[in-house]
């Protein structure tokens, strides 16, 4: 999992949260320990983080593949719409 983390008051406990939140939440997994790999400078990440947020400005639409929604729908045991309106949500 790539994570940008700009901002006052996020140090790596808060990282490690969202992390582990996001496994339960969107993966099912429960992890005790999270490892850091190529970790970058809060200035890096805040340039990263500027240059991305760019890029998805530009983005006009994004579509989920049927077997990607079929998979999600299989393992959250959730209707089509309901996991429509979760993935449009998260790229808001």
């Amino acid at each position: 999992m790539e994570m940008w983390h700009p901002g006052d008051g996020i140090d790596k406990g808060v990282v490690d949260d969202c992390v582990r939140t996001f496994l339960k939440k969107f993966l099912d997994l429960n992890v005790e320990g999270i490892e850091y790999k190529d970790m970058v400078s809060p200035e890096e990440a805040l340039k990263q983080y500027v240059e991305e947020m760019e890029r998805w400005d530009q983005c006009k639409e994004i579509s989920f593949s049927d077997e990607l929604i079929q998979s999600l729908e299989d393992k959250w045991k959730t209707p089509k719409e309901k996991v429509l309106e979760i993935l449009n949500r998260s790229t808001k």
